[in-house]
């Protein structure tokens, strides 16, 4: 997924019916991305939107992650699939 890291672009996430849609806009154009996920909770949609920036310096470190929601105004957790000590959080941006 294309991001510039110098502006405050935004990437949107659908999360719906076990897939993630990950959705950015720059200078270069847009990029989307769909990825399967597993899905779970009361929420059978959500559409948050993070900055970019937050979000690259987040997954950085990792080779794989886990991302967990708990709703589109609450913090993401970034953890190390199969565990690990690395932990990472990114609050949403507002789009309403």
């Amino acid at each position: 997924l294309m991001a510039e890291k110098t502006a405050n672009n935004r990437v949107d996430m659908l999360v719906k019916g076990g897939q993630v849609t990950l959705t950015a806009e720059g200078s270069m154009g847009r990029s989307q991305e769909i990825l399967d996920v597993e899905q779970s909770g009361p929420e059978s949609e959500m559409l948050l939107a993070f900055n970019s920036r937050f979000l690259t310096e987040a997954l950085g470190p990792l080779e794989e992650a886990e991302v967990k929601f708990s709703g589109s105004a609450n913090p993401a957790v970034f953890t190390p699939v199969g565990g690990g000590d690395y932990l990472a959080m990114a609050v949403p941006l507002r789009t309403q």
